[in-house]
């Protein structure tokens, strides 16, 4: 399935979908012990949007991947099939 990034151009296939890679932040997420709020302060985004993120409300851009993945110390990889 693809992705939607904000600039309007698909995501590559081998990524999962928004509510799969939503689960894989919660998971990772506390599997280190974070909160949403210091996940948010890492991100610079309110700790509602990491909800929605987690939630699988919203699509993740590319560069919010790498972001993520940087936050919660993981390769990029970890976000694909």
């Amino acid at each position: 399935m693809e992705l939607m990034a904000a600039c309007g151009k698909a995501m590559p296939a081998m990524f999962r979908d928004k509510k799969s890679i939503g689960s894989m932040v919660r998971e990772i997420r506390k599997s280190r012990n974070m909160s949403q709020m210091l996940l948010a302060e890492k991100l610079e985004i309110s700790y509602q949007q990491v909800q929605k993120y987690e939630k699988g409300l919203n699509a993740f851009t590319t560069d919010r991947l790498n972001q993520l993945a940087l936050a919660l110390d993981v390769p990029l990889t970890a976000f694909m099939e």
